[in-house]
């Protein structure tokens, strides 16, 4: 064992003593001292950033006093180094220019666009189709059906596929949304 951290624990007993005093030292009574601290020793070995973390958790206590598993809850909680150079660090924070701001603000309006999102992706994919473009997947191609709200057409062969003769009917999808709200504006 760590002499370092053995001694680390005998401190952290005596500081938990004089702070919770029986409401402590009742926890581990019937036991050996020793042997309970050697618990806390291979309990706290394990540590990252063992000695930190130990000191943290004795300068954030909480109310009621700890036994061994909670005290090392309470050091795994302690911030990192790394966070802790940050939180001291004297260098400001940098945050958006305008440009940046800008452009995050034109980002955001075209990925939400509109109160509803637009179908039209739908209703293009399907007038390519028809026009003779094959280029697409026949999953895009029913994603397309399912949002245009477009039923296959029999073709003179019989029944259409899912990927053939498709014919987009123009709908007003938006009625059949079930947020539609009719006091909103229309695009």
């Amino acid at each position: 064992m760590s002499m370092l951290l053995k001694h680390a624990v005998d401190n952290a007993f005596d500081r938990l003593t004089k702070t919770y005093g029986r409401e402590f030292t009742s926890k581990w009574e019937g036991q050996e001292t020793g042997d309970v601290k050697e618990q806390w020793v291979r309990d706290l070995m394990s540590l990252p950033h063992g000695l930190d973390q130990i000191a943290w958790a004795l300068r954030n206590l909480p109310e009621k006093a700890p036994n061994g598993a909670a005290f090392r809850l309470l050091c795994l909680r302690a911030p990192s180094p790394q966070q802790v150079a940050m939180i001291e660090s004297k260098e400001p924070v940098r945050g958006p220019n305008d440009d940046e701001r800008e452009a995050h603000r034109a980002l955001r309006q075209a990925s939400t666009g509109a109160r509803h999102p637009s179908r039209q992706w739908a209703f293009d994919l399907l007038d390519r189709y028809e026009r003779g473009d094959r280029a697409m997947s026949s999953g895009a191609l029913r994603m397309a059906c399912e949002v245009a709200g477009v039923v296959p057409r029999e073709t003179e062969s019989g029944p259409a596929s899912a990927i053939t003769g498709m014919r987009a009917s123009a709908i007003f999808v938006d009625e059949f949304d079930p947020f539609y709200d009719e006091e909103a504006p229309r695009c």
